[in-house]
């Protein structure tokens, strides 16, 4: 017979589910029951643990691709996001400060974290030289 002739098969042999009689055990497959719900990590979307190579931007927590991609205090940042806390002054890899998981800029980390205190931070404007 041809590829294009009709089979006479009805399918009779197959209403009682298939039998595995003629196939070893060995050769024989193992099919995983279903699982209700999947894992995500904080809240954000799952992509690192289903494919194993995404990384995640501490900041907006979605996938960050190799195009967008800015690494900064050991993460993986967006472009966008890689900004100041404080004054969303965009940074780059060599002009952050770290602290608490988030990014400053250095102006900023000295004005929130610095030292307090006379001649700490004030300039000199506000020096008083007279008597």
């Amino acid at each position: 017979m041809g590829a294009g002739a009709l089979s006479m098969d009805t399918g009779d042999a197959y209403k009682h589910g298939v039998t595995r009689d003629n196939v070893a055990s060995t050769a024989q497959a193992y099919v995983a029951g279903k699982t209700e719900g999947k894992a995500t990590m904080n809240g954000a979307n799952d992509a690192k643990q289903r494919w194993g190579g995404a990384d995640i931007c501490p900041r907006c927590h979605t996938v960050v691709y190799m195009a967008e991609k800015i690494m900064g205090a050991g993460k993986a940042w967006h472009k966008s996001c890689f900004t100041c806390t404080t004054c969303s002054k965009k940074l780059d890899p060599g002009s952050i400060t770290e602290r608490n998981e988030e990014i400053y800029c250095n102006g900023c980390y000295g004005r929130q974290f610095g030292p307090r205190g006379v001649g700490f931070g004030m300039g000199a404007g506000v020096l008083n030289t007279g008597q």
